[in-house]
């Protein structure tokens, strides 16, 4: 009798070990500024969906590798070259291998996508932030949104559904690792678009005008863990369509489908700024960093620029191999020797031993032009201006948290208040506009 209870016991206490769930949430989710992560791609010729559903175990150890692989770097979307398209983002990711640019809006409900900006391959822009993750997301959670996008490939508004389906969860295998506690999440993407196009027809004897109509059918499998902030291996299919019609005659259709299959091969951990910190004293400019972990560290630059998104080295330091972090300071001397512009702005550049480079915040100095600042906030009814030697604002326009704008004014008196009572609790994006220049603030209504 004490065996048998002792059996079940134990048979309890592994099933409800192999019932635990993994739960997704913005704490345990989120990419962290500095993050280096490095994907591989796959050959795509044999590989097989597997089953979703509770324990399962997705083997996909012996993938075959192909050549290309890329490397991803979460920076601060003001140390970006496309961050004033994207005036919501508080999140972006930079590809090291082409400079391309993903600009999110990180909430602690989801990370929302904003666009994409590839030099050499177009950019995408979503109207509203497209969910990437929900959270808390776990198995059984269903997630759908309408999503509109603006592509340069197309030039038209693509218009649809996404959904979000957590539809398995278990264990992993991918080639040099393993991972438990792994979620897997199926998204689906249909969107449309219909524009009007000159083209030419063959036996026809001038061009005519087609309606072009656009289909793109996306279908994603992705497996993430907790506190790997990145999917653990992701197999993309999308099938794209494009037909055309003319005096309501079908003149073409065409369809390809591309299959992308690529896995988390490592991430690189940064080293942690826990701040960073720039005061003007008399004619000089006081910079001080703390740093919480210090592993792998070489050194560090300290840059200097005008506009926020261009710097250039103004001193090197020793890097102290703490693990535990250090404490820096330096001061710039050469500042009041610069034509000052509306800002001088500074960051810190950690260089590791192996090349691999990571970026603090961004601070900056007011000179002799004009700066602007809000107060109070957190804001309940009125927000006020403090300004030097500028009285008037070209543009001031708030954002919400999805990068909808709310309100915007014209030529505003910086004298005058701006009342926001009525605006809903929450988090909101000031814009404020000076002839070139352009002030972002984040702002909190109680």
């Amino acid at each position: 009798m004490k065996k048998s209870l002792l059996f079940s016991l134990v048979t309890l206490i592994v099933l409800k070990s192999a019932a635990q769930e993994p739960t997704l949430s913005a704490a345990n989710s989120t990419p962290t500024l500095g993050e280096v992560f490095q994907d591989q791609y796959a050959k795509t010729t044999s590989f097989d969906t597997l089953n979703g559903g509770a324990n399962q175990t997705w083997d996909y150890s012996n993938l075959s590798d192909s050549n290309a692989s890329v490397g991803l770097q979460v920076v601060t979307p003001s140390s970006t070259p496309y961050s004033d398209s994207f005036p919501a983002s508080n999140l972006s990711i930079k590809t090291i291998n082409d400079s391309a640019y993903i600009y999110f809006n990180s909430q602690t409900a989801e990370l929302g996508e904003l666009g994409v900006v590839a030099p050499n391959a177009g950019s995408i822009k979503y109207t509203k932030p497209k969910v990437y993750l929900s959270y808390p997301f776990s198995y059984g959670s269903f997630f759908t949104d309408s999503v509109v996008e603006e592509s340069d490939t197309y030039n038209v508004a693509l218009r649809g559904k996404d959904s979000l389906n957590g539809e398995g969860y278990g264990t992993l295998e991918i080639p040099g690792h393993s991972y438990s506690n792994v979620l897997r999440i199926k998204y689906i993407e249909n969107v449309t678009g219909t524009k009007d196009s000159v083209i030419t027809i063959s036996g026809f004897p001038f061009p005519v005008t087609a309606v072009i109509t656009i289909n793109l059918r996306t279908v994603s499998y992705l497996y993430f863990t907790p506190d790997t902030h990145a999917p653990l291996l992701a197999n993309e299919e999308t099938q794209a369509t494009v037909s055309a019609t003319a005096f309501g005659i079908p003149v073409f259709d065409t369809s390809t489908l591309t299959t992308d299959v690529y896995y988390l091969k490592t991430i690189l951990l940064p080293l942690t700024f826990t701040s960073f910190k720039a005061q003007l004293n008399g004619k000089e400019v006081s910079l001080q960093w703390q740093t919480a972990q210090e592993v792998n560290t070489n050194n560090f630059s300290v840059q200097r620029g005008l506009n926020g998104k261009d710097f250039s080295d103004i001193a090197a330091i020793k890097a102290t191999g703490n693990s535990l972090g250090a404490h820096y300071s330096y001061a710039d001397q050469s500042f009041v020797k610069t034509e000052v512009p509306p800002a001088v702005y500074y960051r810190i550049k950690e260089t590791d031993k192996n090349g691999k480079a990571f970026y603090s915040s961004i601070a900056n100095i007011h000179g002799n032009a004009s700066s602007i600042s809000i107060y109070p906030n957190p804001v309940k009814s009125y927000i006020n201006f403090n300004a030097k030697d500028v009285s008037v604002a070209d543009a001031i326009i708030i954002f919400d948290a999805k990068g909808r704008t709310i309100q915007q004014w014209q030529n505003h008196s910086l004298d005058k208040a701006i009342d926001i009572a009525s605006f809903a609790k929450g988090t909101y994006f000031m814009q404020i506009k000076i002839k070139d220049k352009t002030i972002n603030t984040k702002l909190i209504k109680e």
